[in-house]
């Protein structure tokens, strides 16, 4: 039942996307993010006890969390940021339901401007005061191919500084715990490794990339 649910928020989220009515920064006005939500929402009667859920971004929607968890829930939106998730998580009335949280989103916080950098890990702290007492697993943000995208230039100086302040987040949150998968998803230059991304995109994994990924949750996060 539970693949049925991630295909049809999937589904939705895809044609969501597809018809994006406006073009502003603040992904809160943004159409098809609400068209999201609201699929979300619809949903949620169905949502599993005890699972494992999934907030963030594209590079949490693209992912088939049923191959981490076969009870996990997508609550991905692509395009997402720490601001469109604050604006999100109070909305869920399902997140009791939920065994574990598990983040992965401020990418695109990032490209709003390297003055917003510090801003990620504030919203952070204020989502993580919207959850029910429960294990939160903070993924660090991946990496970028900067030769890929010279747009990108600078970037992984700024998540591996981004990443610092996470990561003390982390320690200072009872309950949090941080996963940096950094070492596995970079080559020798830093860079997010070519191989494990989608042709000539600089940040979205490819489907070696999402089983290397997949893996490594596995690992990690409080299975059945």
């Amino acid at each position: 039942m539970n693949r049925v649910i991630t295909f049809l928020v999937g589904a939705t989220l895809l044609l969501s996307s597809a018809v994006r009515a406006e073009n502003s920064d603040d992904i809160t006005k943004r159409d098809y993010y609400w068209n999201a939500l609201k699929a979300h929402l619809n949903l949620e009667r169905f949502f599993p006890a005890n699972s494992l859920f999934f907030i963030g971004d594209s590079l949490v929607q693209n992912l088939d969390i049923s191959l981490v968890d076969p009870n996990a829930v997508n609550l991905g939106i692509g395009g997402d940021s720490t601001v469109g998730v604050l604006h999100r998580i109070k909305r869920y009335k399902s997140l009791k339901k939920a065994r574990a949280f598990i983040f992965e989103v401020g990418i695109n916080d990032m490209g709003l401007g390297k003055e917003n950098d510090d801003t990620i890990a504030l919203n952070y702290k204020k989502i993580f005061k919207e959850l029910p007492p429960r294990p939160i697993f903070l993924l660090a943000l991946f990496p970028v191919n900067e030769k890929i995208n010279r747009d990108f230039l600078g970037y992984n100086d700024r998540i591996s500084r981004i990443n610092g302040q996470l990561s003390t987040l982390c320690k200072r949150t009872q309950t949090c715990s941080f996963i940096d998968l950094h070492g596995m998803l970079t080559d020798s230059s830093g860079d997010f490794n070519q191989l494990l991304l989608r042709e000539n995109d600089a940040i979205h994994y490819n489907q070696k990339g999402a089983f290397l990924i997949i893996g490594a949750l596995r690992k990690r996060l409080p299975l059945k």
